[in-house]
């Protein structure tokens, strides 16, 4: 499968924001309920849920890192291909 260009569009750019925020609203949540088995405090619950809202945060921010340099990577060795005239069916010297 060949890889998109990333935010290609509007749709694109919603879609991980959406993500993010639903991916935090969920961890901080399990979190939360997590906490309230183990501590009895309010504050420590309400901690527990944070801590894990900002841990998922930090691993979505690490996945779309790691999406954007694959894509950027891909970008770049295509570009280097047609520039050798690998992709096309004539070399970039030919005349058309």
């Amino acid at each position: 499968m060949r890889p998109r260009e990333n935010f290609s569009s509007y749709k694109d750019q919603l879609n991980v924001g959406l993500n993010i925020i639903v991916s935090m609203a969920v961890m901080y949540i399990v979190c939360y309920y997590a906490g309230g088995g183990v501590f009895r405090e309010e504050w420590k619950k309400i901690l527990c849920g944070l801590t894990g809202m900002v841990g998922i945060f930090l691993v979505e921010t690490g996945l779309f890192l790691v999406k954007e340099y694959e894509g950027h990577v891909y970008k770049e060795e295509k570009e280097k291909r047609a520039t050798k005239g690998i992709d096309g069916l004539t070399s970039p010297n030919s005349e058309r």
